[in-house]
């Protein structure tokens, strides 16, 4: 019970490990298909993840996506990703 209440916390909008890491794709500009080969899964998927995060964000474009998780602080944002990104 404990460590739901950190994640909830932590993660208030209930997104996955997994939608987070399309949300990160999305927060780097790259294509479903990219985020797709990125994390070794099918673009139908990423699709079903995107609406997902759509659905429990309250956004509806990448746009709008991408700031919603800058504002909410959803990602790592800064030269610390980039540095991620480019390993």
């Amino acid at each position: 019970m404990e460590r739901a209440l950190v994640m909830e916390a932590v993660n208030p909008f209930g997104l996955t490990k997994r939608e987070l890491d399309v949300l990160e794709g999305v927060l780097r500009a790259e294509s479903n298909n990219r985020i797709a080969s990125r994390l070794s899964i099918a673009p139908s998927t990423v699709k079903h993840h995107l609406a997902n995060i759509f659905a429990k964000t309250g956004v509806v474009t990448r746009l709008q996506l991408a700031v919603f998780a800058m504002r909410h602080r959803l990602t790592v944002a800064g030269p610390a990703a980039d540095r991620r990104a480019a390993a």
